[in-house]
């Protein structure tokens, strides 16, 4: 099935256009979300893709001015401690960690196959530094920025050796489901789309 030209222009520009709606800022709410999901190819033998995440985000806690993210998988855990207007009005500095099993692993597929001689569990985890920054506060559409600094180090524990990245970005083939899953979810909750710079 061919999609006329236009029609996935304007996909993509929505793409791009919806999260620049959501807040690019530490979520002012409170939010709670368990999702448990499970994904199944269509057709050959593909990798288990069960997947379960809590997610919460907690404003004004441990202290006033500072909001705990935290999403919590089976064997994985990132989390986010935010200060608001650390650095001014409308500039907030997060600190985050996150780390656990099965996040650096690769499911191998190939033309609908999924290809074990290929594939692999790695583990591993990241430190991160972050700036939120609403650029037009006023505005009805706003304009946000978010910079993040982060380490990365992972472990392929059949074989494969230990791996680090100064500022390595998340990078979704890598990951496992779960992870992926919950990292959207914090990301889209904290509008971390709108503008990323990792």
């Amino acid at each position: 099935m061919n999609f006329p030209r236009q029609v996935v222009q304007l996909l993509l520009c929505a793409g791009f256009v919806v999260p620049a709606c959501s807040h690019a800022q530490v979520d002012p709410e409170k939010r709670q979300l368990f999702h448990l999901g499970y994904n199944q190819s269509l057709q050959g033998l593909g990798p288990v893709a069960a997947y379960a995440f809590y997610y919460l985000n907690i404003p004004d806690w441990p202290r006033e001015g500072q909001t705990l993210r935290l999403a919590v998988a089976p064997v994985y855990l990132d989390s986010e401690l935010a200060f608001r207007e650390a650095l001014g009005p409308q500039t907030h500095l997060a600190f985050g960690a996150a780390g656990g099993g099965f996040a650096d692993g690769q499911s191998e597929v190939r033309g609908g196959k999924f290809i074990k001689e290929e594939s692999y569990n790695g583990h591993g985890g990241e430190v991160s530094a972050s700036v939120y920054h609403r650029f037009n506060p006023e505005a009805q559409i706003p304009l946000n920025a978010v910079l993040r600094l982060a380490g990365h180090s992972a472990v392929e524990p059949n074989g494969g050796g230990l791996h680090a990245a100064g500022g390595h970005g998340h990078a979704a083939h890598a990951r496992g489901p779960a992870l992926r899953r919950a990292r959207a979810v914090a990301d889209a909750q904290r509008g971390a789309g709108a503008f990323r710079v990792v």
